[in-house]
């Protein structure tokens, strides 16, 4: 048969089929192994800049294993070239001073990820924000896109599992690479149509996907273009044969780190550390950690425990020193390693992003630091990660980047850090102790505004070229809260964006509102607005690693504009007078408890034993009166209730005292 008739009869099946509704299903088994290539275009044009960059991979889809009725899927996109071809700024052309920098922030050349999904690509786990690239969009992009619930057929519409305000519409059947595809296309409510792919029912997989979109960024607006198309396809192979190969072997990894436990041989796993990637090697020591495997030979183990990746060395300590097979089931539930896209489910805040990353050897047995990171800019969660990819996975901590509703400054966005803050202690087993938080130029000025609004939080604040006091819209903060709270202030003094003026003069205020205010200003020589997450010269991990929360502090200082947070670590406003609510509280060695305020009319304190130095009566004096002599009433249940609401046990209390009703 020639091409011409081959293609007639195709025509002729696809218009008798046109009709016909149709299920579309992925046909995928263990020892699958799909071969995509893909490429990605970004050009950036704003009022000073105009750039573009290309880059292409090759990618590797392995299918591990099947469990409860989910393909354990992973993914290892290997870089194969990746160049900057225009940057113009200030309409001259810096593309020769530019390429070294842009080869220099390049991610590491291989990236993998997995996850357990349904036949219909349904994920069970949340994807991967960080990527191959440091596009935002790219972590909505799938080999494996989610399919339709129901049999579809030409003209039938369905929304997008990957994101919102897209809906999918099944638009016409083609022939691609030979096979009798149903290409799918994706469309905005505006009209635009960014998304296109072609799934082959023969097949069973995506054969081919474009993507086309554009979206604000700090000082430009990008276009990103990105196709992949199927160039191979493998079954039957083996999971040893994917960990020998350099191409997919990170891949194969990650989909056993999401995997059910299941008996290892502890020789084959431990051999393959003699691989030089170090991203491979965290995934190994990984891997044996969570499946509560004994240590490797102690002379392995030694060279682990020095070697010069501080997260390689924390997880070989994490084995060395590891936990019984009979200890006890932990309270929180395991987490995949990864930085991973997520959207809240608290009420009122339902479907909002943010990021979570889990260190490799986060099990949920053993509580972690947190930290927050706001971005800068509009504030959006995947905008400051890529630059700080390398510096949270050496931090070893819990960190969170929330997503800004609006500028940080505003009553709006407080409310999603406070509701996404109380949602992660809720969720992973977090030291509260240790919770920091920090940001860069917009995000340092959100940081310390949230400093000021919950003190009694964090054990430590960073805000890197913020404007501290000097909101652009607004009231400022209001710094007498920092009385307690360790604060850095970091800026570079030549920053032409927020002078370090800002960093200064806040500073002053915080030593002259709240005396003994452990504030702490660095300058940085030669840095204009560059101090990010990542380029801060280990500024944030250095400051958060030297503090660590007193839960019980004796003395409290307060300042209030409203009651929208009205507690001050165990002293809460209840109402007040026009204008700011001031005060400060302290408890004497004798148990003595003195209040001095000005514009509170009532207030709560929340109480309990650790508190008081001494056993007995408490005595309490409010502006210099005398309202409660009496004991320490402590109520067990009211601990372990007002412990669970504030998300933190160790701000419960077991006696609460009304004032002024």
């Amino acid at each position: 048969m020639d091409l011409a008739v081959a293609a007639l009869v195709l025509a002729m099946a696809a218009a008798l089929g046109a009709d016909d509704p149709i299920e579309l299903r992925y046909d995928l088994k263990a020892g699958d192994h799909l071969f995509y290539r893909e490429t990605l275009r970004r050009e950036g044009k704003g009022p000073d800049l105009d750039f573009e960059t290309q880059a292409e991979w090759t990618t590797h889809v392995v299918v591990t294993g099947e469990e409860r009725g989910r393909r354990v899927v992973g993914f290892q996109r290997n870089r194969v070239a990746a160049e900057m071809v225009r940057y113009r700024e200030k309409g001259r052309d810096r593309l020769e001073a530019e390429r070294a920098r842009f080869a220099a922030r390049l991610p590491p050349p291989r990236f993998a990820e997995a996850n357990r999904l349904t036949d219909r690509g349904e994920p069970e786990l949340p994807w991967s924000a960080l990527r191959e690239s440091s596009s935002e969009l790219l972590p909505l992009l799938h080999e494996v896109e989610v399919l339709p619930r129901a049999a579809v057929r030409v003209g039938d519409a369905w929304t997008w599992g990957g994101s919102s305000g897209l809906t999918l519409k099944a638009a016409a059947w083609e022939e691609t690479h030979g096979r009798r595809a149903l290409r799918v296309e994706g469309a905005t409510p505006n009209g635009g149509a960014p998304l296109r792919y072609w799934f082959a029912p023969e097949s069973g997989v995506v054969e081919r996907l474009d993507f086309d979109a554009r979206y604000p960024t700090v000082g430009a607006t990008l276009h990103e273009t990105l196709s992949f198309e199927l160039v191979d396809r493998r079954r039957g192979e083996e999971l040893r044969s994917w960990t020998a190969d350099a191409d997919v072997r990170q891949a194969a990894l990650a989909a056993l780190l999401v995997s059910d436990p299941f008996a290892v041989d502890t020789g084959w796993l431990y051999g393959l550390l003699a691989a030089g990637d170090t991203a491979f090697r965290r995934q190994v020591l990984a891997f044996a950690h969570r499946q509560r495997l004994p240590p490797p030979p102690a002379e392995m183990l030694a060279a682990l425990l020095a070697d010069g990746d501080p997260r390689v060395r924390a997880l070989a300590t994490r084995l060395r020193d590891r936990d019984e097979p009979t200890a006890p089931r932990p309270a929180f539930p395991a987490e995949p390693p990864g930085t991973t896209l997520r959207h809240m489910t608290a009420k009122g805040f339902e479907g909002w992003p943010y990021v979570v990353h889990v260190p490799e050897d986060y099990r949920g047995d053993a509580p972690f630091p947190l930290l927050l990171s706001l971005s800068g800019g509009p504030g959006r969660a995947l905008l400051g990660l890529p630059g700080a990819r390398d510096a949270i996975q050496r931090l070893g901590y819990l960190v969170v980047f929330p997503e800004a509703a609006d500028s940080w400054w505003t009553p709006k966005s407080a409310a999603v850090v406070s509701a996404l803050l109380d949602e992660v202690l809720r969720r992973f087993n977090v030291d509260t102790n240790r919770v920091y938080v920090s940001g860069s130029s917009n995000g340092g000025t959100g940081a310390f505004l949230y400093a000021t609004l919950w003190p009694h939080r964090f054990a430590a604040a960073i805000a890197l070229m913020g404007a501290g006091l000097f909101v652009p819209s607004g009231e400022p903060p209001l710094p007498a809260n920092l009385a307690g709270l360790p604060i850095l202030l970091a800026h570079g003094d030549r920053d032409p964006i927020i002078e370090k003026g800002a960093s200064e003069d806040t500073a002053a205020e915080v030593r002259r509102t709240a005396p003994g205010a452990r504030v702490e200003l660095k300058i940085v020589p030669g840095r204009p607005h560059d101090i990010f997450l990542g380029s801060d010269d280990g500024l944030v991990a250095s400051f958060a690693e030297g503090h660590v929360r007193d839960p019980f502090p004796r003395r409290v200082k307060l300042a209030m504009r409203d009651l929208a947070y009205p507690r001050r670590a165990w002293i809460e406003v209840l109402a007040k007078k026009e204008g700011v609510a001031e005060g400060e509280g302290e408890i004497g060695p004798d148990n003595g408890v003195r209040l001095e305020t000005r514009n509170v009319e009532r207030l709560r304190l929340l109480l309990r034993r650790e508190l008081f130095r001494e056993p007995g009566p408490i005595r309490v004096t409010w502006n210099g009166k005398a309202v409660f002599t009496g004991p320490l009433a402590e109520d067990a249940e009211l601990l372990l209730r007002s412990g669970q609401a504030s998300a933190d046990p160790y701000l419960g209390w077991s006696m609460e005292l009304p004032l002024g009703e």
